[in-house]
């Protein structure tokens, strides 16, 4: 992942108290409620915002947590998390 993105997530993440104009993602009415079309041009917006030109996606934050939880909690916890039946997919 860019690391813009991931500082940007990151300093999101450690903000101690969050207000409703913190969310990072909204529908139009401003509701934190998504499907996936939504979050996808959302993450496109900010990264033309923030001029990144990698293309990101809701895929892409899920491998990256998945990615994450193998490399701290081992590739089972990773499978379940996944909803993976099988250790080869989720490898």
């Amino acid at each position: 992942m860019d690391l813009k993105v991931l500082a940007e997530v990151n300093k999101w993440i450690e903000k101690e108290e969050k207000q409703p104009e913190d969310l990072i993602f909204t529908n139009k009415k401003g509701n934190p409620y998504l499907d996936s079309s939504s979050l996808n041009r959302t993450l496109k917006l900010y990264c033309k915002q923030l001029d990144i030109e990698k293309n990101i996606s809701c895929h892409s934050f899920r491998h990256m947590f998945i990615t994450g939880v193998i490399e701290k909690h081992g590739l089972e916890t990773a499978r379940v998390l996944a909803n993976h039946k099988k250790s080869k997919i989720t490898e």
